[in-house]
């Protein structure tokens, strides 16, 4: 695979020390950002140079078969339109910029899994929102410009003096998150739009402040009914993400908020409730899933004195099926017990579970196996 050159910009966590400044400065300069939902897929983009790339590698390309073609196991065949809609997008703005006849324009996007980007279940209610598996959301733009030293074309100077740049291998670009209301972005939200390129839906445009204090979002991160927010004004980019289990290294970081934000309660007392919410939520350990797990066999035949009277492969698939459903849900059950489980670990619950129950199952499955082939090739008369 080859190298991308062009990866998206990093994003500044709200609850990493290492933003401190950053944070600050939003709140206090009172511009206006725009949120979205923070979509737990993966990072990909795709270019007017007919290339798909994940964040780090280019992945495929015009011309491979992208139903076969699969990146983190899904197959790409619904960006294959893309890439015509992106060749359009690059011959607005390459009719609209004069100066430069040779630009690359990317799209940057939220690729849809299965799930989650770590889970097989839609904890998210991705689907529910409208966003599907396989599809790329779009939320940012890129322009590479190449083998071009001179000025910045006068008709974009504004618009691309707000953007990221950088250079790589002497090709200086430009990036830019998407958003309803930015100064000087009407241009590129127009384009893709006529292109008819699908952009993640903007939740509410308004002051860091009023963001970070609104009681809807911070509700939907206390009760994980989706990761996180984007919050994104010209090149700055923020993730509000709720946070897993309680640290010290979270805590000293509200401590220093405090110290550095006085007066601001509102939004102090907002980032802490969402913080402390982690409490309420259990994380499983290994030791907790053994004893939950013995605890639901035990309140069930056993599976290797029922698959022993299985005679044929489905009987036994249906067995172990059944099985595995309700030990699941009764391990699930007594997790409950002790706090609310986090979304993000049923999906691995399940597959733990589910290893158990196979490897009980398998010396079954071969067993009758054996005897249905043995049946077929020698058959009693």
């Amino acid at each position: 695979m080859l190298d991308f050159d062009y990866p998206w910009l990093q994003t500044c966590g709200i609850y990493s020390s290492h933003n401190i400044d950053e944070i600050c400065a939003a709140i206090e300069n009172n511009d206006t950002f725009y949120l979205s939902e923070k979509l737990d897929g993966a990072n990909v983009s795709i270019s007017s140079r007919q290339y798909i790339a994940s964040r780090n590698e280019v992945i495929a390309k015009r011309g491979d078969n992208l139903l076969e073609t699969k990146f983190q196991g899904i197959s790409l065949q619904h960006l294959e339109e893309l890439f015509e809609k992106v060749i359009n997008l690059n011959k607005i703005i390459q009719d609209t910029i004069q100066g430069c006849d040779d630009i690359e324009t990317l799209i940057y996007g939220e690729f849809i899994l299965p799930g989650t980007a770590n889970q097989d279940n839609d904890i998210y209610k991705y689907k529910e929102k409208g966003y599907l598996q396989g599809h790329l959301y779009v939320f940012g733009i890129g322009l590479v410009f190449h083998g071009f030293y001179g000025d910045l074309p006068a008709k974009l100077e504004d618009v691309l003096l707000i953007m990221s740049s950088d250079i790589a291998k002497d090709n200086i670009y430009y990036l830019l998150p998407l958003g309803p209301t930015q100064p000087g972005e009407c241009f590129f939200a127009d384009a893709i739009d006529k292109c008819k390129i699908e952009r993640i839906k903007t939740l509410k445009i308004d002051s860091m402040k009023n963001l970070l204090t609104d009681d809807f979002f911070a509700q939907q991160l206390m009760d994980r009914s989706c990761e996180g927010f984007i919050l994104a004004k010209n090149q700055e980019i923020f993730k509000w993400k709720y946070v897993e289990k309680i640290s010290e290294h979270a805590n000293d970081h509200l401590a220093n908020l405090e110290e550095h934000l006085p007066g601001q309660v509102r939004i102090l007392d907002s980032l802490t409730k969402v913080y402390q919410s982690a409490n309420l939520y259990s994380v499983p350990t290994n030791d907790q899933f053994t004893t939950w797990y013995r605890s639901a066999v035990n309140k069930y035949n056993y599976l290797d004195a029922t698959l022993e009277k299985m005679k044929t492969v489905d009987e036994v698939k249906e067995a172990s099926k059944t099985y595995l459903e309700r030990i699941y849900q009764q391990v699930i059950e007594d997790a409950r017990q002790c706090k609310i489980l986090d979304p993000k670990y049923y999906s691995l619950l399940r597959k733990k579970v589910k290893f158990n129950v196979v490897k009980i199952s398998k010396p079954h499955f071969l067993r009758v196996k054996r005897i249905e082939n043995a049946l077929k090739y020698h058959p009693i008369m």
